[in-house]
């Protein structure tokens, strides 16, 4: 992974002492370098660096200051001091690394190392939520939806757009809009995956969507004939009768 840096130093000659350092690694990239607090925020909205080195000692403000005034989404930090008593003070702003200079070559590795694996970290916990977040979303979208194999196509169906579905076998028809398509699956699971899509039985082969259904006349055998909004006309058997106050609206 390849390191872009920003670096903040109110010595000059340290600043640009570490950049020459940065710009031998083939794996870092030093997108610009300043002596103020200031002038490193602009470059940070600028540039948008994975990693900011700065100074305790900036031309204008303590480094620290600056770095506890950092955004959530700011860069990881490494705190450069030629003070080393200070690096509880640096951990207390959430920094990465502190560096005592003249900055030894293998601490300047470790420093590397860490951004490195926090980045990776950062980037794999965000893949993880995006994926997770792409997962919901796919769930929550077949909650609406069936697929029906014709011929060697899918149709994917709304189901808010099927009228009714009647049984037969081990096979359904789905009725939408004047037109039928078959779909293996026994009625009782179609049941089961439909029940809070808006769909009741109302007979052992026959489900039907509620927001369809215009009247529901009662039979002299005791059954209810059920009328959609199509003109279709479907028997609601006497087994089924509680559900009228769900067909009808009613309170029961």
């Amino acid at each position: 992974m390849t390191l872009r840096v920003v670096i903040a130093d109110g010595d000059c000659r340290a600043r640009e002492a570490l950049r020459e350092r940065l710009a031998q690694l083939s794996e870092v990239v030093v997108l610009a370098d300043c002596g103020q607090g200031r002038e490193a925020r602009a470059l940070l909205e600028r540039h948008d660096p994975q990693l900011l080195f700065v100074a305790t000692e900036l031309e204008d403000m303590d480094g620290l200051n600056l770095a506890r005034q950092l955004p959530p989404a700011a860069p990881a930090v490494v705190i450069t001091s030629s003070d080393p008593g200070r690096a509880a003070a640096a951990f207390e702003v959430r920094a990465l690394d502190y560096l005592v200079t003249p900055v030894a070559e293998f601490r300047l590795a470790q420093a590397l190392a860490r951004a490195r694996e926090t980045l990776e970290v950062s980037r794999a916990r965000r893949l993880a939520r995006a994926v997770a977040g792409l997962s919901d979303r796919a769930a929550r979208e077949s909650v609406g939806r069936l697929a029906v194999r014709v011929g060697d196509r899918i149709r994917v169906m709304r189901i808010a757009d099927i009228d009714w579905i009647g049984a037969d076998g081990d096979y359904v028809t789905l009725h939408a809009a004047g037109d039928t398509w078959p779909l293996r699956a026994p009625i009782a699971a179609i049941e089961t995956r439909l029940a809070d899509q808006g769909f009741a039985r109302i007979h052992r082969s026959t489900l039907v969507n509620v927001d369809r259904v215009r009247e529901v006349r009662p039979l002299p055998t005791g059954d209810h004939l059920v009328s959609l909004e199509d003109g279709t006309e479907l028997r609601l058997s006497r087994s089924y009768r509680a559900l009228l106050p769900v067909l009808t609206g009613a309170d029961g």
